[in-house]
């Protein structure tokens, strides 16, 4: 459901992101929950893109233990992209749950954004491997002209956790989970609404993960 208000005052058109839309675009069931953990460690992980964008490696960088790297339309840069997909890799000194790797990335959210509105994260594993889906509304990062709409999926195995965001870029507003745009780009509302579902499914259905024993990548 969503509500759609007209503020001619500032000839706005405001989104409100209501609960429910929330839901619509972004929550899952919680029917992929741990029964077991996973005989063999992850080697590494898949990532399949979105098909309906053309899309342009702009970070590959090693880091201790580690790795990002980062996706952009083709024709975009990092500073000027609407879509923004990363993964990366990281080792941590002692084994750590999806569930609490994402607590802790909300809280980096919350000190980096103006407004933040993010629903609780939800299990929805990998194969059997620990992992957590979960939504965040930034109103505007702090020190940026633009808030995001991010989707992120974190999968961890002992102490080695992959993390995959899909960061939509939107214009800025007071408040999170209110869209705001300008009178003259309202054509733009419908695409971002639809790379809203196409970020949903990417992070919920794309990522895969290849395991030690050889055998081929499963989602």
């Amino acid at each position: 459901m969503l509500f759609i208000k007209y503020a001619s005052k500032f000839d706005y058109l405001y989104l409100i992101a209501t609960f429910i839309l929330l839901i619509n675009t972004g929550c899952v069931a919680n029917n992929n929950a741990i029964k077991h953990q996973p005989k063999h460690s992850i080697k590494s992980i898949e990532v399949s893109l979105p098909e309906s964008i053309q899309w342009k490696k702009v970070t590959d960088k090693t880091i201790t233990r580690g790795y990002i790297r980062e996706w952009v339309p083709k024709g975009s840069t990092g500073e000027n992209a609407e879509w923004i997909v990363v993964e990366q890799k990281f080792t941590q000194k002692s084994s750590i749950g999806a569930m609490k790797f994402t607590a802790g990335m909300y809280a980096i959210a919350k000190k980096m954004c103006e407004d933040v509105k993010y629903l609780k994260p939800v299990s929805h594993s990998v194969k059997g491997y620990d992992s957590v889906l979960g939504w965040v509304i930034c109103s505007r990062q702090k020190g940026l002209n633009y808030g995001t709409f991010t989707h992120q999926r974190v999968i961890t195995d002992k102490n080695v956790v992959y993390v995959v965001t899909s960061e939509l870029r939107m214009p800025p507003t007071k408040k999170a989970g209110m869209f705001a745009f300008q009178k003259a780009e309202r054509h733009k509302m419908k695409p971002f609404l639809a790379r809203v579902k196409q970020s949903k499914l990417f992070v919920q259905n794309s990522v895969g993960v290849c395991v030690a024993d050889g055998n081929s990548c499963s989602k």
